[in-house]
């Protein structure tokens, strides 16, 4: 069974749990250890034909009111989440996870029942309802999807995607994936309205990834010497290889550890890092030299 990560791990908490959660949070910790493994075939069959309803045309912004689930912030184990206040200009490079039957015809907090065949995915900073492209940063494989939920609250975790947005990117194995998430300057009122059921997948074809690697910045300093220091921080305690990226529009000195190949050797690594006290970190890809 292929390494995966557990329904309460990997955040599909909902808008009824995450009340409930809201008043436990105080004493509540951030659950650590490894993802446990899971079952990766769906004990529910898809609909036969799925009643699809035309949203806006792309590029296309609609207006509507404030959703459920977009307080200005909240807390769950322990730890406080700022919904933005706007998803404009996001973008985002991290691991996605996914979660499936565990909570089908569950509510999400949005106030909509969660249904896996459908293109939407949980997010625990996103305004709600927003809509987002994730791509697969291994194989170039893209979906566009509904953020209509909260979550998720693991680690290393910067979306949860459904079953049938998991598979449009080739995920349903591995259970995580590298990616890039993109806010698009559409927004549907529901993932009804968006008409993105598994029978009309809005995936593109894999795309040819540029000649680009995955690493972990670790650091971003205005002073070269101290992303030197950092950097032989990093070789001293046998974190791996660690080079500097001059980033001369912002002035930084960037410090990045890799290349990493998959979500598996990404939270390795990370684990490694907060054992450490390194724990200002983000993946980020950048050309091959």
């Amino acid at each position: 069974m292929k390494r995966g990560t557990s329904p309460v791990r990997r955040g599909g908490l909902h808008a009824l749990t995450l009340l409930t959660l809201a008043a436990l949070a105080g004493c509540a910790a951030l659950p650590t250890g490894d993802p446990q493994p899971r079952t990766v075939l769906p004990p529910i069959d898809p609909p036969a034909r799925a009643v699809v309803v035309p949203g806006p045309e792309p590029g296309t912004e609609v207006v509507i009111g404030a959703a459920r689930g977009n307080p200005p912030f909240y807390d769950v184990f322990g730890q406080r989440y700022f919904v933005l206040p706007t998803s404009a200009g996001y973008r985002e490079q991290g691991v996605a996870s996914w979660y499936g039957p565990d909570f089908h015809g569950k509510l999400t907090s949005t106030g909509e029942v969660y249904d896996m065949y459908q293109l939407t995915a949980a997010h625990p900073t996103l305004p709600l309802p927003t809509m987002v492209r994730v791509t697969n940063l291994t194989n170039g494989l893209s979906v566009e999807v509904l953020v209509n939920d909260r979550g998720p609250f693991a680690r290393n975790r910067i979306i949860d995607l459904s079953y049938s947005a998991a598979k449009a990117i080739d995920m349903i194995g591995p259970g995580t994936a590298p990616v890039e998430v993109e806010a698009l300057n559409v927004v549907y009122r529901s993932a009804a309205d968006a008409g993105i059921s598994e029978s009309q997948v809005r995936v593109a074809a894999a795309t040819v990834i540029p000649d680009r690697e995955m690493f972990i910045q670790v650091g971003a300093y205005t002073q070269r010497e101290n992303a030197q220091l950092m950097k032989q921080r990093v070789r001293n305690n046998g974190l791996g290889a660690a080079r500097l990226q001059h980033d001369r529009q912002r002035g930084l000195y960037l410090v990045h550890v890799g290349p990493i190949v998959d979500a598996a050797e990404y939270d390795l690594m990370l684990e490694r890092m907060r054992a450490l006290g390194i724990l200002e970190t983000q993946l980020v890809t950048v050309p091959v030299r």
